[in-house]
């Protein structure tokens, strides 16, 4: 008998590897001859990274970057060799669980540190990248992944305005002069987990903001921000549409990834289930 255990994190309680291990441990107890493949498998949050780079036999990386809190931490990603894949997992960089309860305000968390992994990456010869956009304390639409990138979001001065979503408060204006050359050449995938639009009823902030700590007029302030933001990107990105299902994946970054670097945002669980392999393992 063979056994492929394909099973997701129980965010908080075991990884996908300890709940894979849990269940071929008791089919091992009853059946002791049974061949059992344990595939780690995630939908674009918590394990994402692990899974796939386990998978394919991938090497994991770090980089000293800027945290949610915008302090220096240092990241992990992945790197396939072979196909010169990166594999990032925005919690790594911008993720919940690096923020203290009592310091989780998205007007202040920051996705700088996801553009600056990217950056690692690219300086290490990967040219294509997937994407893992889960567990978030953000809401800033990806301006901070963009502004390390080199795109300029910039305030009725011509001043960079602050990271954050407080950030887009102050956004009058967005430059492409000074993005890094070298993302000509790269291409994105994004394990995207749902569905919400940028804004509105199911967009970003009034769905999601509450667990990042936004409340009330915050969560308001945001929408009206984001919304503002869309219309400021389709004025120079024509196709920029705010009600694209997914967009609003980990506060926007999802439209930052598909509209500023052409991603596409397919389901996360069938874009893991192809990078590691797992229909490969079911078929034998």
């Amino acid at each position: 008998m063979k056994t492929v255990i394909a099973i997701d994190s129980f965010k908080g309680s075991l990884s996908t590897f300890e709940s894979g291990a849990a269940v071929a441990e008791g089919i091992r107890a009853v059946y002791p001859d049974a061949e059992v493949v344990i595939s780690p498998i995630a939908d674009g949050g918590e394990g994402t990274l692990s899974a796939i780079v386990s998978a394919t036999g991938g090497e994991l990386c770090q980089a000293t970057i800027s945290g949610p809190l915008g302090n220096g931490i240092v990241a992990e990603y992945g790197i396939i060799k072979e196909s010169n894949t990166a594999i990032i997992e925005m919690s790594a960089a911008a993720g919940i669980t690096l923020v203290p309860q009592e310091k989780r305000n998205p007007f202040y968390t920051t996705t700088r540190g996801v553009g600056e992994l990217i950056l690692h990456a690219i300086e290490r010869g990967c040219r294509h990248f997937i994407m893992g956009i889960g567990g978030s304390a953000t809401n800033d639409g990806g301006i901070g992944m963009l502004s390390a990138l080199g795109f300029e979001f910039l305030d009725g001065n011509g001043e960079y305005v602050s990271d954050g979503a407080i950030g887009l408060m102050a956004l009058r204006r967005i430059r492409f002069d000074k993005v890094d050359a070298r993302l000509a050449e790269c291409d994105f995938k994004v394990a995207c987990d749902v569905k919400n639009p940028l804004c509105g009823a199911l967009g970003c902030s009034r769905v999601y903001g509450p667990q990042k700590g936004a409340g009330g007029k915050m969560i308001a302030d945001m929408d009206e921000w984001l919304s503002f933001y869309a219309e400021l990107t389709k004025s120079v990105i024509p196709d920029a549409d705010k009600d694209f299902p997914g967009v609003g994946a980990a506060g926007g970054m999802g439209f930052a990834l598909k509209y500023y670097l052409g991603a596409p945002l397919p389901s996360g669980i069938e874009l893991v289930i192809e990078a590691t392999r797992l229909e490969e393992h079911i078929k034998d």
